[in-house]
């Protein structure tokens, strides 16, 4: 049973940018908080995904919600926003973080066809909503660069509530050190300093 409630732009969310990689409100927060944040998202809509609208219980794969945090990123200023919690089934969460899934995937912790079906879960949402024609869609093997930055995009609707996710082509695009999170109006700074330190900690967890 579905609920007639999906907020499909949800799998238009970016991956978060690399220079704000292990900056996040439940690490900020804490445990409390983010316990509290969780539990208020999933039963919003009654333990219904926001995304596809599919019940915990008739999830593919895993039969529970996943928490997301939400945010409002200026890729020419470096400005990222924490705009909420949501909460999503396993395979629209995934579709999600697909730049994660596809390291899985390379790293054969995930098969082929499990990342396969994440991508073909999320695009088929995203034809449901924008026409089956449309270009804005993950395409498998590849890095997939923010779908504002997709040629189309204009032809999104684009009445996401609070979110928002801006890159101006005319400007130049922001460097490693002005990225920066807003969380309830107090700005946090970047936890891996460089790429070099971005990259010798992912390398070694």
């Amino acid at each position: 049973m579905r609920v007639n409630m999906p907020f499909p732009y949800l799998l238009l969310h970016p991956n978060i940018p690399k220079p704000l990689h292990g900056l996040a409100p439940r690490t900020i927060l804490g445990a409390k908080w983010w316990n509290k944040t969780k539990a208020q998202a999933k039963v919003k809509f009654d333990f219904h995904c926001w995304a596809c609208g599919v019940h915990q219980q008739e999830a593919k794969s895993k039969q529970w919600l996943e928490s997301h945090e939400c945010y409002s990123i200026n890729y020419n200023t470096g400005r990222s926003e924490y705009s909420g919690t949501v909460a999503l089934c396993h395979f629209c969460h995934n579709f999600i973080h697909d730049g994660r899934l596809l390291i899985l995937y390379q790293k054969n912790q995930i098969s082929e066809g499990y990342y396969l079906r994440i991508l073909a879960h999320g695009n088929n949402i995203l034809r449901n909503w924008l026409g089956k024609d449309t270009s804005i869609i993950k395409h498998p093997f590849e890095p997939n660069e923010p779908f504002c930055e997709h040629e189309d995009w204009h032809k999104v609707p684009q009445k996401f509530n609070n979110l928002t996710w801006v890159i101006n082509p005319r400007l130049p695009l922001a460097d490693w050190n002005d990225y920066h999170l807003i969380l309830e109006g107090i700005r946090y700074e970047r936890k891996h300093q460089t790429f070099q330190d971005w990259l010798n900690f992912y390398e070694q967890s």
